[in-house]
Formats: C-alpha cells, sequence, structure tokens
C-alpha cells in the first residue's frame, strides 16, 4: 500500500506509459482504497478518466483477459471495457525489492458514483435506472457478484454502469441481485429532500 501511494505521488519514476497521468488528490495525498483483491486509485490521463487498478493476485488479470475476450463476441450493454497493461508499475516488495506489476484500467464516464446520486437526483429515476441497468446485465447473461451502492456509477448521459469486474462471471442466464442498491435508494426518500432534486437524463437508446 505505502510502495503504491509512492509511486502514484511520482508516476514519471515508477510507471512506463502512465508517466503524464493526474492523480485525483484529497489534501495533498492520492485517493487509494484496498480490497481482498486490489488496490486501486483514481487517476486522469489523456483527457481521460479511470480508475487504476493493482491487483494482488495473478488469477485477477487472468480473470480479466477472459471476461475482455468474451466481451467482444457479445453486446457490451451498460458495461465498461479494461485496459490492461503489462509490467506497468515498478513497486518496491516488503524486503525493498524492486519488482514489475500488472495493472489495469477501468474508464470512468461522466458522472457520480451512487451514493451522492441520492442526494442529487430523484429517487424514482435512479430506483428505474438501477432496474434498466439489471435487465440489461440479465439479457447479455453478465453476473456482477458484488453489486452494491459503491459499485454503482450514475452517467450524467442518464444510464447507470457497474464498476469493478474481478468477481463477475459471464452465465447462460444471470439473475443480478439489485434488493440492497435499491434499499440504499430507499433511505433517502423524503418529500422535502426530493423536491430539490434533480431529473436524470432520458435514458438513450440500447447500446
Amino acid at each position: 500500500m505505502t510502495s503504491f501511494e509512492q509511486a502514484l505521488s511520482a508516476p514519471q519514476r515508477y510507471f512506463r506509459r502512465l508517466k503524464n497521468m493526474e492523480i485525483v488528490q484529497d489534501e495533498g495525498r492520492p485517493i487509494v482504497r484496498r480490497t481482498h483483491s486490489v488496490i486501486e486509485s483514481e487517476i486522469r490521463w489523456n483527457g481521460r478518466r479511470y480508475l487504476l487498478l493493482l491487483p494482488f493476485r495473478s488469477d485477477t488479470i487472468r480473470h480479466i483477459e477472459s471476461f475482455e475476450e468474451e466481451l467482444r463476441n457479445r453486446r457490451q450493454g451498460p458495461l465498461l471495457g479494461h485496459i490492461i497493461m503489462y509490467e506497468e508499475a515498478t513497486l518496491l516488495s516488503s524486503c525493498g525489492h524492486k519488482h514489475c506489476f500488472d495493472i489495469f484500467l477501468q474508464e470512468l464516464p461522466d458522472g457520480m458514483m451512487l451514493e451522492e446520486a441520492v442526494h442529487y437526483y430523484h429517487l424514482n429515476e435512479l430506483r428505474d435506472a438501477v432496474l434498466r441497468m439489471k435487465s440489461r446485465l440479465d439479457a447479455i447473461g453478465f453476473c456482477h457478484n458484488n453489486l452494491r451502492p459503491a459499485n454503482i456509477l450514475v452517467c450524467h448521459s442518464g444510464v447507470v454502469r457497474p464498476l469493478r469486474y474481478w468477481y463477475a462471471d459471464w452465465e447462460v442466464y444471470s439473475d443480478n441481485e439489485i434488493s440492497q442498491i435499491l434499499e440504499f435508494i430507499d433511505k433517502y426518500d423524503y418529500p422535502e429532500a426530493n423536491a430539490l432534486r434533480h431529473h436524470l437524463a432520458p435514458a438513450p437508446e440500447e447500446e
């Protein structure tokens, strides 16, 4: 974790192709999150916004590789692809030795995470957009396996998109569980706030 933060603070030294990236910061420090599978940070690179993800295990990269291969043969729906960069980051191990690590990027369209969107958009419109996302994921046989508010992006285009796919599976039929997402939205349903919320952009045609 410390080595990753150090690399983000000086990308020109520790990254091969991402030397010119800009790191999203909070009080002068990179915003870094850790799960049991990856370390992630948000960056801007060549005019676009991404999640930069460093996996702890090589099978995570292999999973993303197979996901991208399958995605090329299916309708994309609300999914976002990845850019895989092999041996992109040079980090120090706990013993002080340098090692090269594979990373991947997931593009972030303009929008906000669901935790913020519930304060900004009409809740009925958010519910409908989440239900459309579920329907489109089920239709292409995609099972996210970790759908929760922290993994949901509400785009300015009106489309709701899931993020962080390293738990995902392709199945003949999927039924993505979204009850906790709808329950999370319902917690913010009180009239005095609804009057101040904005309308979500009309959903575009099926992609």
